[in-house]
């Protein structure tokens, strides 16, 4: 028995399981597939694994749980792009236009990629070959110089209650205030007095 075994990590992916991943793939929707897998994946006895690890797989196996569609609702979009499903939720707040088609609201890839230029610095965690499904080379380059003009500097936070507090870098004051990254970085950016670089 491997370390892994032993530690009860999940090892190697064995054929039969990318088989299973496969066929998931191509027989669950969008908002369904993680739930889909984890069930049939039970039935066969394999290991679970965590959501970044199938992520990576179907990214390695140049497949995706969601067909490229100009029409996202907000879940599909979070979990196509690999984003919590609060984000598409915030970057409404802050600009991103949807309209409601029965009780989904829906964003179109056209408001997606305007919101991207006015925002690249939400888009930061999403994997490379995703973007490169959805936007243009211009587009992921301003995205990726977003990313490195967001590096660790001290943040001030400055709650409606007045009590203050700083942060040794952008990630950690998201982290503790419970704010999503991409809205720490639009207050600052937009000089909103929530928070501020010092």
């Amino acid at each position: 028995m491997n370390d892994k075994a032993k530690t009860g990590i999940p090892g190697k992916w064995t054929d039969d399981e990318i088989d299973l991943l496969i066929e998931v793939l191509e027989k669950s929707n969008g908002a369904n597939f993680n739930e889909v897998y984890d069930k049939e994946r039970k039935k066969y006895g394999f290991p679970a694994r965590s959501k970044t690890a199938i992520r990576k797989k179907r990214t390695k196996l140049k497949r995706r749980a969601y067909p490229i569609t100009d029409n996202f609702t907000m879940a599909s979009l979070a979990d196509y792009l690999g984003l919590p499903r609060h984000a598409p939720w915030q970057w409404q707040r802050h600009g991103l236009k949807t309209k409601k088609v029965g009780r989904f609201k829906i964003i179109t890839r056209k408001n997606l990629r305007l919101f991207a230029h006015e925002h690249p610095f939400c888009f930061k965690r999403v994997e490379i070959d995703i973007l490169e499904d959805i936007f243009d080379d211009e587009l992921i380059e301003k995205i990726q110089q977003s990313h490195r003009a967001y590096a660790p500097v001290q943040v001030k936070w400055n709650p409606p209650d007045g009590k203050s507090q700083v942060f040794s870098s952008l990630r950690k004051a998201a982290k503790e205030t419970h704010y999503a990254i991409g809205t720490v970085g639009w207050h600052i950016k937009n000089n909103t007095g929530l928070f501020e670089k010092i």
